[in-house]
């Protein structure tokens, strides 16, 4: 177990921390996960499969489970949706001098990199059949061929999976191979939403505002009354993602040491009209469009474009405004999506 990893239990809180990052809850239901973590799973090589919504904290615990193991090497996290088709064997497996145009020198891949570590996938529901194909492969075979080598390079590495998605949903629509579903659940952990264990929303919403108020140069804000009962009300489909971003920009706006109802309010409703702004553009470029003279050019162009800009700025806060990350999800240069964004209006 690594130095920089802690959990204590303070007065019926659980803080997990490590590289500068904390976990925290009281809820029964992330003690059991975690206490079976501890005391069963990490400590074996295992696979394992972690379900949940988005932004339940699927990837933390994934590197929690890699700090409580035994395992020597880096934990090393690959975002399924940022690979292309194309580039999805070097990236993985990695690739060697002259393998192919640009190849200038040996690269090694994801699995190579977490070689003695843990190999973290990230959103298997997005795998490209022939992908899952090669990933079952190196499972069964623990040994992998990088592009354009015909020496194989053996394997000592833990996989955990991530999904937002049913697996069971996955498979009875083709879209997950049963034979690699079951190789990735050696077991299944299941992350329940926020709102199905809403004693943990104000821990949470304290650790968030601690960790803003710094981050802010303010003095540790507090939360009115009235704030502590529209945070418990509300629903939080983003779950502990959500709750994060509203508390950082709330804490920002907040005067006199307070956060109020309305400072959470205005947050939410700014974020809910930014991710339905590419709808409600759609919605009127249909209006206008249909409109004498009619033109299926502009119609479509702006369809396209409606289209173009939602995809990006969704991919953007998936990504944390980081453009590399951004332009590998929507797989394209970096500079293309720069020029994108500045078509677009959104730089």
């Amino acid at each position: 177990m690594s130095e920089e990893f802690r959990m204590v239990n303070n007065k019926g809180v659980t803080e997990v921390s490590f590289d500068n990052r904390k976990f925290v809850f009281v809820s029964r239901e992330m003690l059991k996960i975690v206490n079976e973590l501890a005391g069963k799973i990490a400590p074996h090589d295992i696979n394992i499969l972690i379900t949940g919504q988005t932004g339940v904290g699927k990837d933390v615990l994934a590197e929690i489970i890699h700090y409580l193991s035994e395992r020597q090497g880096s934990f090393v996290n690959c975002n399924i949706s940022g690979l292309s088709v194309n580039l999805f064997e070097s990236e993985l497996f990695g690739y060697i001098r002259g393998a192919f145009t640009g190849a200038g020198k040996n690269s090694p891949g994801y699995f190579k990199v977490a070689h003695k570590g843990t190999l973290l996938l990230n959103e298997i529901g997005d795998l490209a059949p022939g992908s899952q194909v090669k990933i079952l492969t190196a499972i069964e075979s623990k040994r992998i061929y990088p592009v354009g080598s015909q020496r194989a390079d053996e394997l000592d590495v833990r996989i955990i999976s991530i999904t937002n998605q049913s697996p069971g949903q996955l498979m009875a629509e083709a879209k997950l191979r049963p034979d690699l579903f079951y190789r990735l659940r050696g077991f299944l952990i299941h992350i329940p939403s926020l709102k199905e264990r809403k004693e943990d929303i104000l821990i949470l919403a304290k650790h968030f505002i601690e960790k803003s108020s710094q981050k802010f140069d303010k003095e540790n804000v507090a939360l009115s009354k009235e704030a502590k009962s529209y945070i418990l009300d509300y629903s939080w489909p983003g779950n502990v993602r959500e709750l994060d971003h509203v508390i950082e920009q709330a804490v920002f706006m907040a005067d006199n040491g307070v956060l109020e109802e309305d400072n959470l309010r205005q947050v939410i409703k700014e974020s809910l009209h930014q991710s339905n702004a590419g709808e409600e553009a759609q919605s009127t470029a249909l209006l206008v469009d249909i409109s004498p003279p009619f033109s299926l050019i502009n119609f479509l162009k702006l369809q396209r474009n409606s289209i173009e800009k939602k995809a990006i700025i969704l991919a953007l806060e998936e990504c944390h405004q980081n453009k590399s990350a951004a332009a590998r999800m929507l797989n394209v240069d970096r500079r293309d999506l720069y020029y994108r964004m500045k078509r677009l209006d959104i730089i």
